[in-house]
This record gives C-alpha cells, sequence and structure tokens, in this order.
C-alpha cells in the first residue's frame, strides 16, 4: 500500500470519528416522552387539588437527559383559572419542555411535546339519605292493652337502611312523639318519621348529616267496635258523556268528569256512566276498590242474608267499552268494574249483571242483584242497585265503617 492510499484512509478515519462526536452532541437531545391517561382524576374528599394533578402530570413524562423536575411544563387553560373546589371537567392542552441537556451534559437545543388531558374534579363524599321500612297502616287493638314498645318494635333502627351508617347509630324521631301517642283511646293517627344518620361518608369521615321522612297511620280501635252506616241515594243526571262520582262518606256526588277520563285521589268511592259502573281501584283509580257478585242473594232477602263479607273474590276494574252516543252509536274502551256492570249493550249484546234491557227504545230492569265493594279507603261495603231509568238510578248501600272488620251488623 502506497503511502497516499494510507494517508487517505486516516483522513476517511478521523473524520468520521469527529462527525459522529459533532452528532452527538447535537442531536442526542429528544423530546421528553409523554404517557398520560385520558383522564386525571382529583378528589375533593380525598383533599387533593392543584399539586396532587401536576405530580400526576409529572408521572407521566420522562426525558433522557433532563430532570423531570427541571422540565418546564405549561397548561392551557391555566391551573390558577380552574376552580379546584367545584365538580366538573376540564380538557386541557398542555406542553412539556426540557432544559436542552443533551447526553454530554451540555446545554443544546431546548425540545418540547405537546399534550391534552382532561382533568375531572369529582367528590366522593358520598352520603345518601337513610331509608326507613314501614307499613303504611299500623294497628293496635284497645283490649289488647298495646304499649309504647309495641310501636318502638315497629318503628326502630332495625327497620333503616343506610350507605355507610350502622343502623343502630341512626336517630329516629317521630311527630307526634310516641311518648304523647294515648293507646287507650279509639284514634286514626297520622304519624311523621324522620330517620337521620350519622354523616359518615364513603371515606369514613363524619360529614353533613342526612335525613329523609316517611309517613304512615297509627290506628287504635276496639276489635269489636262495628260502626255501621246505612243509606239509600237517588243519582240523577247520568247520561254517556260523563262519569258521576259519589263518596259514601260524604253520602253524595262529589264531582264528574267526561266519558273517556277518570278521578285520582280517594275522595271517590264508585262512580255511574249511564249503566256502567267504575270503582276507585284497579285501572279506574288509586284506592281499593274492587267488587264481589254474591250468588244466590237478590232483591230484599238476599240483601238481609248477607251479614258478612267474604275475605277474598274481589275484583278491580279493567277495560271494557261503553257507549258515548246511541245514534249515532259510538263506543269507547275504558275501565270499567266488570262485575257489575257486565257486559251489556243497548243494541244487543250479552246481558248487564246489575240491569237489563229489551224493545226499542229500551226498557231497564234491575235484576236485583247484591254486591259487595270495596271502598277507596279498603272499607266493606254491600250495595243493591234498585232502579234504573237512563238519567238516574236509585242504590242502597250499607258499609262497613271500621275497615278492620267486615260484619254487616
Amino acid at each position: 500500500m502506497n503511502n497516499k492510499l494510507i494517508a487517505i484512509i486516516l483522513v476517511s478515519i478521523i473524520c468520521f470519528a469527529s462527525c459522529k462526536t459533532k452528532d452527538d452532541e447535537v442531536g442526542a437531545n429528544k423530546a421528553p416522552m409523554v404517557h398520560l391517561p385520558q383522564t386525571i382524576s382529583v378528589d375533593l374528599t380525598l383533599k387533593q387539588g392543584k399539586q396532587y394533578f401536576i405530580s400526576k402530570i409529572k408521572e407521566g413524562i420522562s426525558d433522557d437527559y433532563t430532570n423531570i423536575d427541571d422540565c418546564k411544563i405549561q397548561l392551557t387553560p391555566s391551573l390558577d383559572d380552574i376552580d379546584f373546589t367545584k365538580v366538573g371537567e376540564t380538557e386541557i392542552k398542555g406542553t412539556v419542555s426540557d432544559d436542552g441537556t443533551n447526553s454530554l451534559g451540555k446545554k443544546d437545543k431546548v425540545k418540547s411535546a405537546n399534550f391534552s388531558i382532561i382533568l375531572s374534579i369529582i367528590n366522593t363524599n358520598i352520603n345518601e339519605a337513610p331509608q326507613i321500612s314501614l307499613p303504611t297502616n299500623i294497628v293496635f287493638y284497645i283490649n289488647e292493652n298495646p304499649t309504647i314498645n309495641n310501636i318502638k318494635a315497629i318503628i326502630n333502627t332495625e327497620k333503616v337502611k343506610d350507605d355507610f351508617t350502622k343502623s343502630e347509630n341512626c336517630v329516629i324521631t317521630t311527630e307526634p312523639k310516641l311518648e304523647d301517642i294515648n293507646l287507650t283511646q279509639v284514634a286514626n293517627i297520622n304519624l311523621t318519621v324522620t330517620v337521620t344518620d350519622d354523616g359518615t361518608n364513603s371515606v369514613g369521615e363524619i360529614n353533613v348529616k342526612k335525613s329523609s321522612t316517611v309517613t304512615t297511620t297509627v290506628n287504635i280501635i276496639e276489635q269489636t267496635t262495628s260502626l255501621i252506616e246505612e243509606g239509600e241515594v237517588l243519582i240523577e243526571y247520568i247520561d254517556m258523556e260523563q262519569w258521576r262520582y259519589f263518596s259514601f262518606e260524604a253520602n253524595d256526588t262529589v264531582g264528574s268528569t267526561s266519558a273517556d277520563k277518570t278521578r285520582q285521589g280517594l275522595d271517590w268511592d264508585i262512580a255511574f256512566h249511564y249503566y256502567d259502573i267504575r270503582l276507585n281501584g284497579g285501572l279506574s283509580g288509586n284506592g281499593e276498590g274492587a267488587a264481589l257478585l254474591v250468588e244466590g242473594a237478590d232483591s230484599i232477602d238476599g240483601w238481609n242474608s248477607v251479614v258478612k263479607a267474604p275475605d277474598s273474590g274481589y275484583q278491580t276494574d279493567k277495560k271494557g267499552m261503553i257507549l258515548t252516543s246511541a245514534m249515532p252509536m259510538k263506543k269507547i274502551n275504558v275501565s270499567r268494574s266488570h262485575v257489575i256492570t257486565g257486559n251489556m249493550d243497548i243494541f244487543g249484546g250479552e246481558l248487564g249483571t246489575w240491569v237489563n234491557s229489551k224493545d226499542m227504545p229500551p226498557a231497564y230492569t234491575t235484576t236485583d242483584q247484591i254486591f259487595i265493594i270495596k271502598t277507596a279507603k279498603g272499607n266493606y261495603c254491600k250495595i243493591w242497585l234498585t232502579f234504573f231509568n237512563s238519567s238516574s238510578l236509585k242504590m242502597k248501600y250499607l258499609i262497613q265503617k271500621n275497615k278492620y272488620l267486615n260484619d254487616f251488623q
């Protein structure tokens, strides 16, 4: 090998070494690497805030040669513009820049990386109000000598459920106070029951106490007290265009609705639309209304023979066709008592249960059937529909006003 070739090789080696060192010094500083989740949550309950959020961002950033604490992080919007006391989400755009340190420890060109993240401010300090399960009616019989302890056996913390407070640590208050209830006199008492927890939240801290309220009725009765009321009423102005509503408690009509509507509330028990009958229960109302046909009982002898209401067998209202116009004939499908009304149609069809018709114009005759119904409030009542002439009807009734008894004597 001649001297000229050796010289060329040596120059090439020197140039290569020189270029490699220069590239190492200039190009070794790479941009920071960002590995962040889509969302960082800040929990107010755990007293996490701005500094916690910054620390979680730093955990997701790395750089080859710059210490992460020496990196510069810029956020938009600025954390100073974010209220860290309010629950909510904010999208944040960020840039992280190193200080330019390269592989040789020298300061070089600063490198940056962009990122986007959702800041979610949450509050796991959830303390839901406790709930207490009570019957809607609590019955005590005077002859059984009830005491306040009998009420407390029903209204107590064992009936309470709460997410984080033990049931025995909840407090129950009533209005009126249980100690003020006289269990030796017949009465119906509306009792308001409030249950309050101790404020324990989801992380075991004591925070704001929560309460809930339910109402129940304390019925103090004499088991043998029978409260019978008998009457006979004439219901007038009934037609195909409306329902007229009657209350046994008021012994009078209490309003009307169009044929296609029904009436809510417990202020009515039975309603009349032409020869159709409706009760406050089932599809017709939010009461306990239902009906039962007493088989084999009719007229005055049947009326007198019915001395006690059966415990079961009652049927609530369901859908059925009623007439809203005779000429031209129009029908609609609404709720009514099929037990009492039957399927009567003045233009033919099956006969009704309480009234029949024949001929044209129709002539009506009652069947003198005896029915037992439950009123809106659950009292037993026997009825006898004695007359109908297309615009009025007569109804004889006997109601047991003690809803816990089913006798008619």
